[in-house]
This record gives structure tokens, sequence and C-alpha cells, in this order.
């Protein structure tokens, strides 16, 4: 098998590991943009939360809602409409990391319409032009700690860029220590084969990841899921425990090349639940007794939100070296492509 270094050098052609190595810096200028951006008081007066968004744009508003520190009702809205419920008491953010992502543009006409309170987080495109029109607050994505410009891999500074905000409205219910969690990030040495990112990807490698997680950690397992997606190409899918212990447990069997063909990625942690962790425990044992293989995927970490960060790093390392695993570039994402074209079409 060719090293890291040197599959990087065949594949990486729009230079991803150079946006994976910015996710602190990424991080840390998306929540002080967030906190920076000015927004009427009025945005304060709201009784429900919709963030609008697709793929890796709506994924940083995901992450946020899994936390749950919000202190109003939210919900992420993957669809061209709104809520029924959307009215002017309703806080609007339109996530696009282009600004042209039809589903969020419609979504945000639709805002419009209802008086709902309407923000943006984008590069800028359609969707900035329309919020900037009529007076309505924008962060923008800084491209420059993105090099490779794809979404997913400015989820770290959408994600800033929505605790900065709403911390900035009070609508957190606790306050985040954002600096002290990101203390800990920062790029591997080396594309260093024996690295424990390294060693993930090659035990994924030709495998249908089964990636399994809780609470603060469910949609960073969704995050993960996604890069495998499209970063790693290799089909992944995630689960979130306990949902997950009241179904998938009757799957095992068949068919029967799931022994060949799954692995079973654990997501743990210290910070989860005393019943979840006993789920975790009994589900892993119930994986291997149908024979089929498991990980255990931690990270060392003094918070939950701290691990979190970790957990979301980690993701995009292991995510990227798979895709040079399995010898395609991580950066090309043609079906999704072609769909789009034919879309518009």
């Amino acid at each position: 098998m060719k090293t890291l270094t040197e599959l990087r050098g065949l594949h990486d052609s729009q230079n991803v590991l150079a946006s994976i190595e910015l996710f602190k810096q990424q991080c840390e200028e998306g929540y002080a943009r967030g906190k920076a951006l000015a927004i009427d008081p009025s945005y304060r007066d709201i009784d429900n939360i919709v963030f609008a968004g697709m793929g890796g744009s709506a994924l940083p508003a995901s992450i946020l809602r899994s936390w749950n520190l919000l202190a109003k009702p939210s919900v992420v809205w993957n669809r061209y409409n709104t809520p029924v419920y959307m009215n002017e008491k309703t806080l609007f953010v339109g996530m696009s990391y282009s600004g042209t992502t039809e589903e969020t543009l419609a979504a945000t006409k639709t805002a419009f319409e209802k008086g709902a309170q309407t923000l943006g987080v984008t590069v800028g495109g359609t969707l900035a032009q329309i919020l900037e029109g009529v007076g309505k607050p924008v962060c923008f994505v800084d491209e420059a700690s993105n090099p490779c410009k794809q979404p997913r891999f400015a989820v770290g500074f959408m994600l800033g860029a929505l605790i900065g905000i709403f911390e900035s409205l009070g609508l957190f219910t606790e306050n985040l220590d954002i600096e002290k969690a990101l203390a800990s990030l920062g790029k591997e040495t080396s594309l260093d084969d024996a690295s424990a990112d390294a060693r993930l990807a090659q035990s994924l490698a030709h495998k249908i990841p089964v990636v399994v997680a809780a609470e603060h950690l469910a949609e960073v397992a969704h995050f993960f899921q996604n890069q495998l997606n499209e970063t790693g190409k290799t089909f992944a899918i995630a689960h979130e425990i306990p949902e997950v212990n009241h179904h998938l447990l009757e799957s095992l069997g068949n068919p029967t090349t799931n022994k060949d063909n799954l692995v079973f990625v654990f997501m743990q942690s210290p910070y989860y639940n005393d019943r979840n962790k006993k789920r975790f425990s009994i589900m892993r044992e119930l994986v291997e007794k149908a024979g089929i293989q498991t990980l255990e995927y931690a990270r060392e970490s003094g918070s939950w939100l701290e691990e979190a960060y970790l957990f979301m790093q980690s993701v995009e390392y292991t995510s990227y070296y798979l895709g040079l695993y399995h010898e395609c570039d991580p950066s090309d994402i043609p079906f999704v492509t072609y769909f789009k074209n034919e879309l518009v079409k």
C-alpha cells in the first residue's frame, strides 16, 4: 500500500488537507465573526428558531441543537418551504455555504413572507444579496480558512459563527467556554500512517461503517457519516443511542454478508448518561456475537465540549485519509456535481 504522503501527491487536487489543518482557526474566526455581528435587539424576542440548510451547511445547526443549550424550541429544516408555525416571533437562520442552495433560498423567501426575524451564514451569493438588500444581518464565512472551498470543510467556521450569534443574543441556557474547548485543537504533525486517525481509516477501508453515538456526539456522528460519504468515498450510516437499540439489533443476522462488510464504530464518551453507557456495552456485545467487527472510537478531553471538537477534527482527518486509501481524490464529488447540473437543466 502506498503511504499517505504518496497518495496525497496523487489525489488531493484541491488541497483538502490545508482546509483540515485550519480547523481550529476556522472555529475561532467563526466564533469571533458571529459574536461581532450587528443584530437588532428585537431578534431576542422570539418563540422558536428555524435553521434552514442542506448537507454540510446544515450540519453546524444540527450539532448545535444536539447540545441541548438553546433556550427556545428549534428545528433544522431541509425542505423548500418552512414550518407552518413560522411567524414574526420566529428566528430564521439561512445556512448556505455557497449562498446559492435552492432549497435554502426558497425557505428564506417564505421566511420573509411570514415576517420572521431573519439572518444568514454564508460566503455570499444570492442569499447574501437577498438579506443585505432588505437590511438583514449576514455573517460571512471567510474562504481564506477553507482553501479547498468545499462546504463540508467549513463546518467549524459556521458552527463557531452560530455559537457567537446565539451567545450575543442571550439564547443559550448556560455559558460555553469556547476558547478553552478549542485550546487543545491542532493539526497533525505529518501524514503518518501510524497515527490514530490513519489507523482508524485503515480499519474502515473497503468496509461499510456504522457509526453509533449518543447525546452531544449524536450529530458529530452524522457529520462523520457525511464526511465518510463525500471525502472517504464510502457508504456509511450513523445511528443514535438509545433510539437505535429499539430496532437495529434485529437486523444484524441478515444479509449474511454483514459479517464481511460491516464495521461498527462506537463513539465513546465518559460524559454520557450512565444508562447510555450501559447501552453501548450491551449493544457492542450483541454486534460481536453476530460476528461483526466493532471498533471503539474515543478522544481524551477535559470537557464534553472539548471532546466534541476533538472528534470533529478527528473525523475530518480520518475521512480524508480513507479517501486516499481508497485511491480517490477526497475533493472530487462527481456524482453530487452531476446531480446538481442535471437539476438546473
